[in-house]
């Protein structure tokens, strides 16, 4: 398809969320690969927000150690100013192999220049004079960074956790916490609430700024559909989606000019039909409005980010999908959660 085809559809997309009803869009960061076409995240956030007049736009996640913090200061607080205050910025370390390589930056700093690039970050939005010096980051001539964010002192900042060294280092912050990935079952969700809870009492610190923001593949089907065929698809696309995921962060991707293949992995890592179907969500909408509510009871969700546009869906499926889900599902989990 099209680079110019998979963008204008997926903002399309993004815009149509609103009328929907959904309360949020993400971006993600991806760079170099088929994998993903969004280098930018904040732009297409802009562009979305330019478009619309309620929903939220956000950052699911800008990889800190790939910008440069004055630039990316500056982008943030524009965005936030066209969006009358309707952004938030999820951060993350990244973890694409192919990606530091790109822009020649040593994946084994990637700890250090994301600590320092959000002390800058936050520095330059609630500051006159930014200066910084430190390990990885040097900015010795004082600077006043403008514009300044419309939300104050900064937009929300969601921090990604997938490890047991990033929950306890959000714990000492008071960052929101996007709490779940794609992978997290209840039992691993609670404990890394645990973990964080516990990290937080050392810190000295008693609020709970943890969020589950459940990421999972979506695919809602109308009731007459023919559901063998349904998920045979559904089932494909999802896993050429985890081949690339595992493969990008291994670094045992093949790769050929920019296009990464989705060769099977091992058999201990490929995923089951079993496994896929534990955690996706996919069916009828009232099979799926039974899921999000499990999945409410089970882990306390406090939000779900649905990816319905994966493994090469066309315009249509993914259309029909969100259409199902804005007008079906949505109505549905919040009349059932007294919404």
């Amino acid at each position: 398809m099209p680079h110019d085809v998979r963008i204008n559809g997926a903002l399309k997309h993004a815009v149509r969320c609103e009328e929907l009803g959904f309360d949020y869009v993400w971006f993600a960061e991806q760079h170099f690969t088929n994998y993903g076409y969004s280098p930018n995240p904040l732009m297409l956030a802009g562009i979305v927000a330019a478009r619309t007049s309620r929903i939220r736009v956000g950052t699911a996640v800008v990889a800190l150690p790939l910008w440069n913090p004055i630039r990316l200061a500056e982008d943030v607080a524009l965005v936030d100013i066209i969006s009358n205050g309707r952004l938030d910025v999820g951060i993350g370390k990244g973890y694409q192999h192919i990606g530091f390589r790109g822009f020649n930056v040593e994946r084994e700093e990637r700890s250090g220049l994301f600590e320092e690039t959000l002390d800058f970050l936050v520095q330059a939005w609630t500051t006159n004079d930014s200066q910084f010096s430190g390990e990885h980051l040097n900015f010795p001539n004082g600077v006043n960074v403008f514009p300044k964010p419309f939300q104050r002192p900064h937009p929300p900042i969601w921090a990604a956790v997938t490890s047991s060294d990033n929950i306890r280092w959000v714990a000492r912050t008071d960052f929101t916490v996007l709490g779940s990935a794609n992978w997290v079952n209840p039992a691993q969700g609670k404990a890394d609430h645990d973990l964080y809870l516990e990290e937080r009492r050392r810190a000295g610190k008693t609020d709970d700024k943890w969020v589950y923001a459940l990421n999972r593949i979506v695919h809602v089907i109308d009731s007459d559909a023919d559901r063998r065929e349904e998920w045979d698809r559904f089932v494909t696309r999802c896993r050429y989606t985890y081949r690339l995921a595992r493969r990008l962060r291994w670094d045992t991707v093949r790769y050929d000019h920019g296009y990464v293949h989705p060769d099977p992995l091992e058999d201990k890592d490929e995923e089951t039909d079993e496994q896929i179907d534990a955690r996706t969500i996919f069916g009828t909408p009232g099979e799926v409005v039974d899921k999000v509510l499990k999945l409410k009871d089970d882990l306390d969700v406090g939000m779900l980010i649905s990816q319905m546009d994966i493994g090469g869906a066309t315009f249509k499926e993914v259309e029909s999908s969100q259409e199902l889900f804005g007008t079906k599902v949505i109505p549905a989990v919040r009349a059932a959660l007294g919404e």
